[in-house]
């Protein structure tokens, strides 16, 4: 026979794709870190298959039942993650939530790029796991698990585009001065010499006590700006307190536009 092996399905029913987004829950006893752009060997459907793998996610919606396997939301913004954190009845340590900057508890998606096509309908479930990992080695080789929701082109920077994943980008100076109005502050730290001042003209920045201001503009030409505080400073800032700014960049926008 010509057949050694296929799929028997209605027409259209079986893609067969290159990637794919899913909604992913780390199997809690294997205990190496699993990083952003790792390659894992991925199964699902009938085949294994390498893949590359991208994490992000974010706080469960209001209401949102934790568990709940819904569609995969576009108009939503998704955190990038280094890694992929522990999920369901394994409770974080302080340090994960630290790097994590999505909250807890959290939807975590994993963007995978197959290596090779793989034919299997929407909805299967995909283990991921480590099977270059020495079979004779006491250690769990399955890393985590979840249901394929979309089929997805990694390397279709137009696909890519529309999964708003941002990276939380800030920037740390001090007040130097207060003028006379006891609302205008002169910054310096925030900004070198040689930035173009004009792009983060209008944008929001926190005193370390909260108190909330607004880039100005420049003052002078070594990088120092001034920020308005409608309410001035917060009763505990001292006249030398730090000053934040901080805003989203998403990794696929081609324009590297900062949003906040």
């Amino acid at each position: 026979t010509l057949v050694d092996r296929g799929v028997l399905a209605a027409p259209g029913s079986v893609p067969t794709i290159d990637g794919a987004l899913v909604r992913v829950e780390r199997i809690r006893f294997y205990k190496q870190r699993i990083p952003s752009k790792a390659k894992v060997h991925v199964t699902v459907g009938h085949a294994t298959v390498m893949a590359v793998v991208h994490f992000f996610g974010r706080e469960l919606p209001a209401g949102g039942p934790e568990g709940d396997v819904a569609g995969f939301d576009f108009g939503a913004d998704y955190a990038h993650q280094d890694e992929l954190f522990g999920a369901g009845s394994w409770a974080p340590n302080d340090a994960e939530i630290e790097r994590s900057g999505v909250g807890w508890p959290r939807e975590q998606w994993a963007l995978l790029d197959f290596e090779t096509p793989v034919t299997c309908p929407l909805g299967s479930l995909l283990i991921a796991a480590k099977l270059d990992t020495d079979a004779h080695t006491p250690t769990c080789r399955l890393m985590f698990s979840g249901r394929l929701t979309c089929a997805f082109d990694a390397k279709d920077k137009a696909e890519l585009a529309k999964v708003r994943v941002y990276k939380l980008k800030g920037r740390e100076g001090r007040v130097e001065r207060m003028e006379k109005d006891g609302r205008t502050a002169v910054c310096t730290g925030l900004f070198k010499r040689e930035t173009d001042l004009s792009l983060f003209t209008g944008m929001r920045v926190r005193s370390e006590n909260g108190a909330k201001g607004e880039i100005m503009g420049s003052f002078g030409k070594t990088g120092k700006v001034k920020v308005y505080f409608p309410d001035g400073l917060a009763e505990a800032d001292d006249t030398k307190c730090r000053v934040v700014l901080e805003f989203k960049r998403y990794m696929h926008d081609g324009a590297k536009a900062m949003v906040q």
